[in-house]
């Protein structure tokens, strides 16, 4: 029979069996093709392939394998291409549902949000002491804010600012130590003797001098200016 009855392997010669199925034929190792003369069984004559001569067959014999599949699916192959990730940070924005609304807890809408309480509180907090603030955003996207102030404000008599309260009054002129009430300008010391040289003055305009050309005024420009830069530079 040219098939072994174990695992249908096509060979030339007697029996049943190839030779790695073959009872009779003493070997280790995995392979069909092994037959030596010393180790061929008695009055068997044949061989399997591995010897090149006129029973050798030139076909090696490859395993039989099947692969399962699990019927009713598909199988498929992907690519790189395939499995492009998508980037855009909107498409990640993860939501919690409650009451059958969907709010937006992403990073970034989140940081818009601050963002846009924290310009509101700084164009209120500009002119007014801010008692307490409240800001919401609906789940349409419309914001609003509510906020308490003081009404009572504090004006710098030089530069005619106001302030929300007594405590930044003072932190303005002691940063802005020199200031001119006819030009309406608060600037620092070192500032002062630029200012005399860009605009006239009949007198001195440093907030806080004690001369005489302070106190009285109709000098000259070039008194005021040698003035501010001998006392105030």
């Amino acid at each position: 029979m040219p098939y072994c009855t174990s695992c249908g392997y096509f060979f030339e010669g007697r029996g049943n069996y190839c030779g790695l199925h073959n009872p009779y034929y003493p070997t280790k190792t995995r392979d069909h093709h092994i037959y030596t003369d010393s180790a061929e069984p008695l009055g068997i004559r044949y061989g399997t392939g591995r010897f090149q001569n006129q029973y050798s067959n030139p076909h090696r014999h490859r395993p039989h394998s099947k692969v399962h599949r699990a019927k009713g699916h598909d199988i498929y192959d992907y690519n790189n291409d395939a499995l492009q990730l998508d980037n855009n940070q909107g498409a990640l924005t993860k939501y919690n549902v409650t009451n059958d609304i969907a709010i937006s807890n992403s990073p970034r809408s989140l940081n818009t949000m601050l963002h846009a309480a924290a310009t509101v509180f700084q164009d209120l907090a500009a002119n007014h002491a801010i008692d307490h603030m409240r800001f919401s955003v609906a789940p349409n996207g419309t914001r609003y804010v509510s906020a308490h102030a003081n009404k009572e404000r504090e004006q710098c008599q030089t530069c005619q600012k106001w302030f929300p309260d007594s405590m930044r009054l003072d932190h303005h002129k002691r940063e802005f130590g020199s200031g001119c009430e006819a030009h309406a300008m608060c600037f620092r010391d070192d500032e002062a003797y630029f200012h005399g040289c860009d605009a006239k003055h009949d007198r001195c305009f440093v907030r806080g001098c004690a001369s005489i050309y302070r106190r009285e005024g109709g000098w000259k420009n070039v008194v005021v200016e040698d003035h501010v830069r001998t006392w105030h530079q």
